[in-house]
């Protein structure tokens, strides 16, 4: 029996027929695409997510990631598939070329991250987690950030997080205690005090709960006192578990010495 991770022809009805999507290759953005190059860059993500990642997933649950002096080790079976994944660059699939990217439209890259989330969703976020955090350089950086950060962290190198100041709220954001007042320039949470604790997190005391309003009306403050939390206050990076940046000079689609395209109808 066929494994069905994504339906294919439920993906190609709503890429092709429902969206259209082959009139966005007429953009020149997508100049060197074609809807035969996307079809085949699929058929490739299908192929490294059926044989490569998914028999990863059952495997690294049993083992499960280790803390061991001082070090955090993931599953030993991700080690190899990890390099596969950045030889053939899919990490830096949609990325825009002037950050090193491939520059794939949106939907062919949304197609490929279906299969390999699918088949091992721990396995592709360690390469590809951290483009968010990229772009928001690229967008807001300083050529210095833009220099050190975007090169390490699409070739996964490093990674992007994002750090929840107050876990205990979860997705409920009425539950949140921090409030930000205006400034002649920006918004700063409040409180304002906060120290750094030895393990490099900080310490904030949330006195009050969120509200949104618009920009032009004054923020009401509604004092709570809440005890101090120990949370990590911004962004960061991570080294790559493996030690491996290196990428190769062309993606496996376009060496074409990925794996054996895969039936299309699985």
């Amino acid at each position: 029996m066929a494994q069905q991770l994504v339906d294919r022809r439920d993906l190609d009805f709503v890429i092709w027929e429902q969206m259209q999507s082959e009139t966005l290759l007429k953009n020149d953005v997508f100049k060197e695409f074609n809807k035969k190059t996307c079809d085949m860059i699929i058929t490739e993500a299908r192929a490294l997510a059926v044989k490569e990642m998914l028999p990863t997933l059952a495997e690294g649950d049993k083992q499960g990631v280790r803390y061991d002096k001082g070090n955090i080790k993931v599953p030993d079976c991700f080690h190899d598939v990890f390099k596969l994944i950045l030889e053939g660059e899919w990490q830096t699939l949609g990325m825009p070329p002037e950050m090193g990217g491939q520059g794939a439209p949106g939907f062919v890259t949304a197609a490929c991250s279906q299969y390999f989330l699918a088949a091992n969703w721990a396995l592709y976020s360690y390469a590809s987690m951290g483009n968010g955090t990229a772009l928001l350089i690229e967008l807001y950086g300083t050529p210095e950030q833009k220099k050190k950060y975007i090169p390490n962290i699409i070739s996964a190198k490093w990674g992007g997080t994002m750090l929840l100041t107050e876990s205990q709220a979860g997705s409920d954001v009425g539950s949140l205690e921090t409030t930000a007042s205006r400034t002649t320039t920006a918004r700063i949470p409040s409180p304002a005090t906060r120290s750094s604790s030895p393990t490099a997190s900080t310490t904030w005391r949330r006195t009050s709960s969120i509200r949104c309003w618009p920009a032009s009306r004054e923020i009401p403050r509604v004092p709570r006192e809440s005890p101090s939390s120990s949370f990590p206050s911004t962004s960061s990076t991570r080294t790559d578990p493996w030690g491996t940046a290196t990428i190769s000079s062309a993606p496996a689609w376009k060496k074409n010495t990925a794996s054996t395209a895969a039936p299309h109808a699985a």
